[in-house]
């Protein structure tokens, strides 16, 4: 069995928020010591994905879409925390593909052509919320090869 490092105040010190998020998310202990104000929102994202009981001290508003997105699909119960209007295309097209119940959330004109292909490819269901105008004629090759069955939904002349 190996021995856990011992940090010490020294090196506590000079860690970023990016630094105490990893090293909360391994060793959870080391909270009392943490200088909660170094921790950006990616780098809450990242220790709540692990460490959930750390919300208490999160200030919400520092999370942008993406931390949104990547947070809420390891631990969905945040949702009543988030600011839905952060997220855009992509960073809905990501959610939904693995939590497709947030939909009714879902600001559908955020998406573009790359992020209805990206999300229609993965999850069809989706495809009566698409506005198909706005998928370009690479969108439409990248979707059709893995989706044919949107042939028809295809405008004339893309």
């Amino acid at each position: 069995m190996t021995k856990e490092k011992l940090w010490t105040d020294a090196e506590l010190e000079d860690l970023n928020g990016r630094g105490w998020s990893g090293l909360l998310a391994a060793r959870p202990e080391y909270a009392p010591k943490c200088p909660w104000g170094k921790l950006l929102g990616g780098d809450w994202s990242e220790l709540l994905q692990k460490q959930p009981q750390f919300a208490d001290r999160c200030p919400w508003e520092k999370l942008c879409g993406w931390d949104w997105s990547e947070l809420l699909q390891k631990q969905p119960q945040f949702a009543d925390r988030c600011d839905w209007s952060k997220l855009n295309g992509e960073n809905w097209s990501s959610l939904l593909m693995e939590y497709p119940q947030f939909a009714y959330r879902c600001d559908w004109s955020k998406l573009n052509g790359e992020d209805w292909r990206f999300l229609l490819e993965g999850d069809p269901q989706f495809a009566d919320k698409c506005d198909w105008s706005k998928l370009t004629d690479g969108d439409w090759e990248d979707l059709l090869s893995f989706r044919p069955e949107f042939a028809d939904k295809r405008p004339e002349g893309k």
